[in-house]
């Protein structure tokens, strides 16, 4: 099968991008520009605070984690929410088997959501790059280790979407599904770093390698250190890599064969 019916020929996303956004009322227009000021003040004020002759690289680090898990508080809020009903609101509005019954098989679907749940974190990702990329050139951190916490961004939310997406195909109601979404999302991202009692191996919690928070913070503050997993295997923030993808792929293997039941 081309790779092109999973992604660009894919009819979800054919019917998604034919859907008429619905027209936006004068609160949401104003929230709009608000967010866009908002952001761009965020972006002028860090250009203004990176730049002063005072500011060392150590402190410029610091304000680099302060950006980086902003967005990662900002992806635990924004997507379980708008994941959650992405197959639950389709069998709430009874349009979940008639997709079914077309033809169009369940990988199909399941990519195409899959995709579609991406797309929040995508563009919060792109709203925080500059503030990222300032950072980085101020607290002049090697080459290497900016695309590795570039890599840990835009991986975390890969596993927070793909369970939303088989929470939502597991309940017939978006709230219990969001709900639970919710509280998984922030069981890994937050909760592992204050985890007790501690999985120890060497005196080092093998928790806080759920914890994307926790890999930017290695990357940033301290020099990483061979963790008790890395010999002879591997350092810690591939071991953090790895379960993301892992994850998310259970996650959509389930989803599918879910959705292929139900045909």
């Amino acid at each position: 099968m081309a790779v092109a019916e999973w992604l660009w020929e894919n009819p979800i996303l054919r019917r998604e991008r034919a859907r008429k956004p619905p027209p936006a009322g004068p609160l949401q227009a104003a929230g709009a520009w608000a967010g866009l000021l908002l952001l761009l003040a965020a972006y002028f004020g860090t250009a203004g605070w990176l730049s002063g002759p005072e500011r060392d690289p150590w402190a410029a680090r610091s304000s680099l984690l302060v950006a980086s898990i902003g967005y990662l508080l900002l992806v635990s809020l924004v997507l379980p929410g708008s994941v959650g009903g992405l197959i639950s609101g389709e069998r709430e509005r009874g349009t979940l088997q008639p997709l079914l019954l077309t033809g169009l098989r369940p990988s199909q679907m399941v990519a195409g959501k899959f995709l579609i749940a991406l797309r929040p974190a995508a563009f919060l990702l792109a709203a925080f790059l500059p503030l990222l990329m300032m950072g980085a050139h101020a607290a002049r951190l090697p080459a290497g280790y900016a695309a590795l916490l570039l890599l840990i961004l835009a991986t975390a939310p890969v596993p927070v979407a793909a369970g939303a997406l088989w929470l939502s195909g597991r309940f017939r109601r978006t709230r219990n599904s969001t709900i639970l979404a919710y509280l998984l999302t922030a069981l890994f991202y937050w909760a592992t770093l204050g985890w007790a009692p501690g999985l120890l191996v060497g005196r080092e919690s093998l928790w806080w390698y759920f914890s994307p928070a926790w890999q930017a913070a290695l990357l940033l503050l301290a020099q990483p250190t061979p963790s008790p997993l890395a010999r002879p295997l591997m350092p810690e923030w591939a071991w953090f890599l790895l379960f993301c993808l892992s994850a998310a792929g259970l996650s959509l293997w389930l989803l599918c064969r879910r959705l292929a039941r139900l045909e």
